[in-house]
């Protein structure tokens, strides 16, 4: 997973492996070293039930981002593209008039693919996990 952070805005990018962990249930995680042996990590998991909601959760550790599995499957199944899917997430104590808000964004690398010939979804729609 590849991360880039910019002002009001986290995009994450995943290889079409670890879009395969996320629907099937798994979280994809990105650990970083830092100095004085502390870490951040970002961990983006699916949604516990199909119909879920977007959760942006944070601590001085890191961030664990929940993406409904239905998006997921929209996102797997859609055709490739540069286009992904975002949320923006409401921030209560920015500091800024409104509150302020961060949009992050989630998409399928789209090299990778190319990557990795025998990707499961450049087949038949029918070949996708169902979201028990």
């Amino acid at each position: 997973m590849r991360v880039r952070f910019s002002e009001q805005a986290m995009r994450c990018r995943v290889s079409r492996l670890e879009l395969d962990r996320l629907l099937s249930g798994g979280a994809v995680t990105l650990k970083v070293a830092l100095p004085q042996k502390h870490s951040f990590s970002l961990s983006v998991r699916p949604a516990a039930a199909v119909i879920g909601e977007w959760q942006l959760d944070s601590d001085p550790t890191g961030l664990w981002l929940t993406i409904p599995r239905d998006a997921l499957t929209s996102l797997a199944r859609s055709p490739p593209s540069k286009e992904g899917i975002e949320h923006a997430f409401e921030l209560s104590d920015s500091g800024t008039p409104g509150g302020g808000h961060i949009v992050v964004s989630f998409d399928v690398d789209l090299k990778d693919g190319a990557r990795s010939p025998g990707s499961r979804y450049r087949g038949d729609i029918a070949d996708l996990p169902s979201g028990s």
